[in-house]
């Protein structure tokens, strides 16, 4: 079986341009764990719940930290540098927070390679597209579950952080102003539905082995 067999190729994705507030909307809406980033008909770029969190020791949910400061009526009182850096922050778009340059899969590719480029990797969600980077599809962790083979396993994945951005430096002086004031939820407060999305993973798994064992 190939990945085109299985990708869903109506692709819900999103513009370099578009507001990280407008796209996390949309990965709550459809319990998505991540959303390609698209431009001309090519993929760009990717943006999974990890990107929006800020990526150093605050933790911050960049969507809802930039909600307060949209809110926040004391803006124009601050320093002309804070505010400044403000009006950065809440202006960051999805190519501020994207992962460039993001693996693709063919839609030629056999399935079960997929599922090792899943072991080896630790990603959950793969556009998927030719050569030329045109996107045609995706293809996620939960459309293949139910093919796990014997002897493929699946483990509790770390998350990683990475290189700070720019917008995490940015997000960081802001914070280390307003945290004097303001107790902030950070990504150890939040549950995503990551949890669950591993969880389903692992009672894919042993639907499948107890089948092939009894059955």
């Amino acid at each position: 079986m190939k990945v085109k067999d299985l990708m869903v190729k109506n692709v819900v994705y999103v513009g370099p341009e578009d507001m990280i507030a407008n796209i996390a909307g949309i990965l709550f809406e459809n319990r998505f764990h991540a959303v390609p980033v698209v431009e001309r008909g090519k993929v760009i770029g990717i943006i999974t719940e990890n990107d929006f969190f800020t990526k150093n020791s605050s933790n911050l949910y960049l969507p809802s930290y930039i909600n307060f400061l949209k809110e926040a009526k004391t803006i124009e009182s601050l320093p002309e540098e804070k505010k400044k850096q403000m009006k950065e922050l809440i202006n960051i778009r999805a190519k501020d927070i994207m992962t460039e340059d993001c693996l693709c899969v063919s839609p030629e590719e056999d399935i079960e390679d997929l599922l090792k480029t899943i072991q080896r990797t630790e990603f959950y969600s793969f556009p998927v597209a030719y050569d030329d980077k045109k996107i045609v599809g995706i293809i996620t962790l939960m459309d293949v579950i139910g093919l796990i083979k014997n002897g493929i396993k699946y483990e509790n994945y770390p998350e990683k952080n990475g290189d700070l951005r720019e917008v995490d430096n940015l997000a960081s002086e802001i914070h280390s102003w307003w945290g004097r004031f303001f107790v902030f939820i950070n990504k150890s407060q939040i549950k995503t539905w990551k949890g669950a999305l591993f969880l389903a993973a692992i009672a894919g798994a042993a639907a499948v082995f107890i089948w092939n064992v009894f059955w």
